[in-house]
């Protein structure tokens, strides 16, 4: 009787220790699980803000090179828009405003040219300025030009005028005068510019001779110098008289 109420006994008390034993189980997990997740919270946290830091870092350092640049640019654009009208070229030649001989006498010739043959070109200079002066007289020699016109004597003369007034093409050196500032100043009067930008006189465009002229101004040169033999060359035709000029 006795051993049936004990296993009577056993059998009601083993399911109630099972249920005891795993709610302990269940009570130890969940402690140590929130355990763990405390302990990890600090290292998230962490993580989290070097991140950030990180790409507000990486923003800061993107905008200092564009920073830079800017100011670069600013500098460089300043000396320009300070650059005030005594340095600005003139308008319609696209040269500075000095006269060309003011620059020369302030720019003296090249130390490298001897004394002697510095001596040599002035005299050739005033050889030709003699030659001009005869051709001159002889009606061969009209110059636009404050000085002497190499090129229209040693060619046996130039109406540099009378080409201006026709339009058809100036010599190389009355075309070069007229850049360089160095025409005379009745000459200088009658030079406008067009619509085109183009330098006129007296409302004829200026240009150039035709390459046919400067090759025949050339050759009469070289015969005129002694370089070739004397060839059938048309000569140098005479200039207008002035009373026929001023018609």
């Amino acid at each position: 009787m006795s051993l049936g109420l004990d296993v009577r006994l056993q059998g009601i008390t083993r399911p109630e220790r099972m249920r005891e034993h795993s709610g302990i189980l269940s009570h130890r997990f969940h402690k140590d699980h929130s355990g763990l997740n405390m302990r990890r919270l600090p290292l998230l946290l962490t993580g989290t803000g070097l991140v950030l830091l990180g790409y507000l870092l990486g923003s800061a350092g993107g905008l200092a090179p564009q920073m830079l640049r800017a100011e670069a640019e600013e500098k460089t654009e300043k000396p320009d828009q300070e650059k005030g009208p005594e340095n600005t070229p003139n308008a319609e030649t696209g040269a500075d405003e000095k006269p060309a001989a003011e620059e020369a006498s302030q720019n003296p010739p090249q130390e490298g040219i001897s004394p002697a043959t510095q001596e040599k070109i002035k005299v050739a200079y005033d050889a030709l300025a003699d030659a001009a002066d005869a051709l001159e007289k002889e009606g061969f020699y009209r110059a636009a030009t404050k000085e002497v016109n190499v090129f229209g004597v040693l060619s046996g003369g130039v109406d540099a005028i009378g080409d201006l007034q026709s339009g058809n093409g100036v010599d190389p050196e009355t075309f070069a005068a007229i850049y360089g500032g160095t025409i005379k100043p009745e000459v200088q009067e009658l030079l406008q510019r067009d619509a085109d930008h183009h330098i006129t006189y007296n409302g004829k465009l200026v240009q150039m001779y035709p390459v046919s002229e400067i090759r025949r101004r050339f050759l009469m040169r070289a015969q005129l110098t002694g370089q070739i033999k004397p060839q059938n060359i048309a000569p140098q035709q005479k200039a207008p008289e002035k009373s026929e000029a001023a018609k």
